[in-house]
């Protein structure tokens, strides 16, 4: 009944929208046009005022779609993500092979376009082949590669209440997660001396070079990247750095962000616990 063509051009057209967190707009358009295109009414398609309620920097609202159903039945949910990370901004999707992969350096963007393309694939079919289903909602949220604020904001009302939800976001079209990752993002800000580093550098301390080393000696505690201990697995990562003013002073504020994240609450405590007391030593004068 799926017709694997179409589903195959859904794929190729999300992928190449471009849709950062928090400037989801264009893939709001174009999910819309094909939702609509796969006999949806328009009535059924909303964005709710996510965006307003999150403050400034975010353009739309999540994208909620509820389809009547056709037997007496509890309402069931699908979601799937619209934003991408920044490494899939210009992703130009090509076929190679039996693989879809991004023309170039880019990300591709299938985390989470690819689910995209799926829930409209699963209205095309429903609709156009007039499958009995019970009543659907479809929810696309905004913002959730950077701490899930889209899904935060969604009140169940607008979604019609639904007696159960698959969230599409996985590794494996055949793995079911009945559990949350569990994560913990965090801030680290590192105070050195700001010299002239063309006179005398000597007299500075840079807390470019103070966050460089702590993270140098994370890695070499074996807490940075994919963590492996024994049965119990995680992940570690630094996001971002940033500090200085002048190539010609030494650096003497720097911020670092990163995340930890584990399906294992008590995993993922150790692993901050590990990180925790190298971003707090002080360094040696």
């Amino acid at each position: 009944m799926i017709n694997q063509d179409a589903a195959l051009t859904h794929l190729l057209d999300l992928l190449a929208v471009d849709g950062l967190t928090g400037r989801e707009s264009k893939v709001v358009s174009v999910l819309t046009k094909k939702l609509i295109a796969a006999g949806c009414k328009k009535v059924w398609i909303k964005t709710d005022d996510a965006h307003k309620r999150l403050g400034e920097g975010f353009e739309i609202g999540n994208l909620i779609v509820k389809l009547p159903g056709t037997v007496k039945a509890p309402r069931i949910l699908f979601s799937a993500h619209m934003d991408t990370v920044p490494l899939c901004k210009g992703v130009v999707p090509v076929i190679k092979g039996t693989r879809v992969v991004p023309k170039g350096k880019t990300g591709l963007g299938g985390d989470d376009r690819s689910s995209c393309a799926a829930m409209v694939t699963l209205v095309e079919t429903l609709l156009k082949n007039k499958t009995s289903h019970p009543p659907i909602t479809l929810l696309f949220p905004i913002a959730e590669e950077n701490g899930l604020h889209g899904s935060r904001m969604v009140r169940l009302t607008d979604l019609g209440n639904p007696a159960m939800g698959f969230n599409l976001d996985g590794q494996y079209p055949n793995e079911v997660i009945i559990g949350a990752m569990s994560a913990v993002r965090w801030t680290a800000k590192i105070s050195g001396t700001s010299t002239h580093a063309g006179l005398e550098p000597e007299k500075g301390i840079s807390a470019g070079l103070i966050a460089s080393k702590a993270m140098a000696a994370v890695a070499e505690k074996g807490y940075f990247g994919r963590i492996i201990k024994g049965n119990r697995t995680g992940t570690s990562n630094l996001g971002s750095i940033n500090g200085g003013e002048a190539n010609n002073q030494v650096m003497d504020q720097t911020v670092m962000t990163g995340e930890c994240r584990s399906h294992s609450p008590a995993f993922l405590d150790q692993i901050v616990r590990s990180i925790k007391p190298v971003l707090r030593r002080r360094p040696r004068a």
